[in-house]
């Protein structure tokens, strides 16, 4: 078919096909052309094995391969606990899987028992260049796997937060305080103003209203400690005049 494709357009053409009794193949064709007349095709292929399947899914991943809706793989990768040429997913859901893929099925994902060990799994058609279904690509892991992750990825988040949690209450202590302590100054000076001391000064810090009710306090006490002297200049010049 890809050599036909191949001719009929004169283009390069690539596609998966079906080789023999259980095989599938990856082919490429590109037309040899020589002064605008195509002479003949080259061709190239890869035999869908465990090497491509390494290749293709990277390592780390349960990979299988299924022609058409065969539960025994042509190829499988990662998959050590797989005993070979053997069914490795169980006959009836991959047949309903393959009937959704025929049916125009996109890539499913789902949890799926492969050679009796649950994991979590992504399944896609393989088509050919005539999108015509031939088989099966499930990529998985082990559902122990996802979990620790999952349970590594709340453990991380927690930090994150108790971090954050931490920054924030940090954060308003120090608002906090920005905005309590010359309230608390400003009452203290009250205080000593109460016992006499006519000679605090409220620190005055900032330009808001707390600022602006300190400068006020502050002028409040020199006009009690000017009136203050002034009345004790006046007893003793009246105690002076009496004598």
């Amino acid at each position: 078919d890809v050599v036909r494709s191949t001719l009929r357009t004169g283009r390069e053409t690539a596609s998966l096909d079906t080789l023999g009794g259980r095989r599938l193949v990856l082919v490429g064709a590109a037309p040899v052309v020589e002064r605008d007349r195509v002479l003949g095709v080259a061709v190239v292929g890869y035999v869908v094995n465990r090497a491509l399947l390494d290749r293709v899914t990277g390592s780390g991943n349960l990979s299988a391969v299924f022609r058409e809706s065969d539960p025994v793989p042509v190829a499988t990768n990662g998959c050590g606990w797989c005993p070979p040429r053997t069914p490795v997913v169980d006959e009836a859901t991959l047949q309903s899987l393959w009937e959704g893929f025929l049916s125009g099925a996109g890539t499913i994902r789902r949890t799926l028992e492969v050679s009796g060990v649950e994991t979590f799994a992504a399944l896609t058609p393989l088509r050919r260049s005539d999108d015509e279904a031939v088989g099966i690509l499930l990529v998985a892991q082990p559902a122990e796997a996802v979990v620790a992750t999952q349970r590594l990825i709340n453990r991380l988040l927690f930090a994150a937060t108790v971090l954050l949690f931490g920054f924030a209450f940090v954060l308003a202590d120090m608002v906090a305080r920005r905005i309590t302590g010359p309230v608390v100054s400003l009452t203290q000076a009250a205080g000593r103003v109460a016992t006499g001391d006519l000679r605090t000064k409220a620190p005055v810090g900032g330009e808001d209203e707390v600022g602006d009710l300190a400068e006020a306090f502050n002028r409040m006490t020199e006009s009690l400690a000017l009136s203050d002297v002034q009345l004790r200049q006046a007893a003793e010049e009246e105690a002076r005049l009496r004598g």
